[in-house]
């Protein structure tokens, strides 16, 4: 098979368009010395007769993906005077100078006009060409790049594809990089799969890569660390497109861990999996710090924007003991998880934010084009780490109950789908009567007594977060030293973190889907011990309860 026909059949389709590019590794293997001399010698005797010796060695130190051009477009021997003209790889790409057949590098500024001796056909035939061996490497880490629209990257294709993101105009890209393409150390960072989120909007894009940027500068393990941002656009159009490239989840996010922990895990909520669960708080509420005294506020917190990092062995089946880490992501990054949530189209700089976690002020800040304070995250905050309590006690299925009673009917206009707050009118806001009643319920369990982690816990979620007025709420500092201390005592003393507790008690009917004429009974899946009992599998719970609970749990 010709020198031809290996190159264009060895072309390349990148995962995100129908671009092409021809991996460096095939280059290394078909463009030598010999396969250079041979092209020589079969395209021109007349260049045969006249070149130097020292000519196919040249190419291959300087000119290889010039020369690969040449061969696709079978002008082998126009390669002196192109090397006459001084062109070599690191010219490359080229563009037309104005209408003239002229052709310039923008990255080397030089010009070159042995082009003009060709037909302005041909001439288009190179420029078009040569996209083919210019998709990037990616060297280190943290890289950022400005390429022409037109140019490949260097994707192959992942599990998933392409997603929509919560935004229009974002999609999220379940990729590989291709490894001719990329350096050891990056492709260890990237660990195989990469998540691509692909932003379509110039100002959207400009503030992400602004606030990744600014971010570097203090690298957190428990927030998102883009792998590479690569900005695309063209000589002829305005409009650019940004891509995003951050490691890929394979543990999925915080909710998906919650369901595939709670359904397929044999091991019910041991003294590890608590202390997991409030290291891993400590460290959303560090990097929070992080990002506030850095002037970044994130907008869209929410279990669905903490993606769940572990080992790619086996994600459904995770080892208790190697639960991985859970990483606080930006609005699109997590898209990608099928949830159906309900969103807000807003004015302000985060443009779409999940209204179950919106903070009270949200509506106001919209009408009165106000930015979010930082205070606004401390409610989002406050919401998760409730939800978080919820399932560390009784469960997944208890979450979504939970999130059920929040969800008010159509014709109910006091509050959103899933809201933590009920809204009257516009100066009677106050939280929701499902909330006060689940952190009620918390507080009687005896897992969140006083001298218990939970117990802290939840008075912090209660009196330092989920506040109607912002003024009222913890700035990120406070929250962060809170948790610490609760963390720190947790980790040393085995009573405070529940260890020594009795049997756990009957999940309350408020957290348990309401049947009628059935009921179920036993514990709560959050045993201190590894025996687990699933939620559907308990009777005749309801039977032991009083009248003036049942009557309770119904009207609230």
């Amino acid at each position: 098979m010709g020198l031809f026909r290996q190159l264009n059949l060895g072309a390349v389709t990148s995962a995100l368009d129908d671009s092409k590019f021809i991996p460096l590794d095939l280059l290394d293997k078909l463009i030598t010395l010999e396969t250079i001399t041979q092209s020589l010698r079969a395209g021109s005797k007349l260049v045969a007769y006249f070149w130097s010796d020292n000519l196919p060695r040249q190419i291959h130190q300087h000119a290889r993906k010039v020369f690969t051009v040449l061969v696709l477009l079978g002008k082998e021997p126009t390669i002196q005077d192109l090397f006459a003209d001084g062109l070599t790889d690191q010219d490359l790409p080229l563009f037309r100078k104005g209408d003239t057949d002229i052709l310039l590098s923008k990255r080397t500024g030089r010009e070159f006009t042995s082009f003009q001796s060709w037909e302005p056909a041909r001439v288009q035939d190179f420029i078009d060409k040569q996209w083919l061996v210019q998709a990037p490497v990616m060297d280190e880490v943290g890289l950022e790049f400005k390429l022409e629209k037109v140019c490949p990257l260097p994707f192959l294709p992942g599990n998933e594809g392409k997603v929509r993101g919560g935004n229009t105009g974002v999609f999220v890209h379940q990729v590989r990089f291709h490894s001719a393409h990329c350096s050891e150390a990056f492709a260890a960072a990237a660990k195989g799969l990469v998540a691509v989120k692909e932003v379509q909007s110039e100002r959207t894009s400009t503030k992400e890569r602004d606030n990744l940027t600014l971010m570097k500068q203090f690298p957190h393990e428990h927030l998102i660390k883009p792998l590479a941002i690569i900005e695309r656009d063209s000589i002829d159009e305005k409009e650019s497109v940004s891509y995003f490239i951050f490691p890929w989840a394979h543990g999925g996010d915080l909710r998906q861990f919650w369901k595939r922990y709670n359904n397929d895990s044999q091991t019910a909520l041991s003294p590890h999996l608590l202390l997991w669960a409030l290291r891993q708080m400590l460290g959303i509420s560090d990097g929070m710090k992080q990002m506030h005294v850095n002037g970044i506020r994130h907008g869209d917190i929410k279990p669905q924007n903490i993606l769940h990092f572990i080992d790619p062995g086996d994600p459904d089946n995770p080892d208790p003991s190697k639960l991985g880490t859970l990483v606080l992501a930006d609005v699109g990054v997590s898209k990608h998880h099928k949830d159906a949530t309900n969103v807000r189209h807003w004015a302000t700089k985060t443009n779409e934010v999940t209204i179950s976690y919106e903070a009270p002020e949200a509506e106001y800040d919209q009408l009165h084009k106000k930015p979010r304070s930082r205070r606004y995250d401390m409610w989002s905050l406050g919401c998760m780490y409730l939800e978080f309590s919820v399932w560390l006690l009784y469960g997944f299925q208890a979450v979504e109950v939970f999130r059920s009673r929040r969800t008010s009917s159509k014709d109910d206009p006091t509050t959103a789908p899933g809201n933590f707050f009920t809204q009257r009118s516009p100066n009677s806001v106050t939280i929701h009567s499902k909330v006060t009643r689940a952190l009620r319920h918390l507080r009687k369990d005896p897992r969140c007594g006083p001298e218990t982690a939970l117990g802290d816990l939840t008075k912090l979620i209660a009196d330092r977060l989920l506040r109607i007025d912002p003024m009222d709420r913890a700035e990120a500092p406070e929250l962060q030293q809170a948790v610490q201390a609760i963390f720190d005592r947790a980790e040393k003393d085995p009573e405070y973190l529940g260890q020594q507790l009795p049997s756990p008690p009957e999940i309350p009917p408020f957290f348990l889907r309401s049947t009628k004429n059935t009921s179920s009974t036993g514990q709560s899946r959050a045993s201190f011990s590894s025996d687990r009992t699933d939620l559907s599998s308990r009777s005749s719970l309801m039977s032991h309860l009083s009248l003036k609970e049942e009557n309770e749990d119904a009207v609230d």
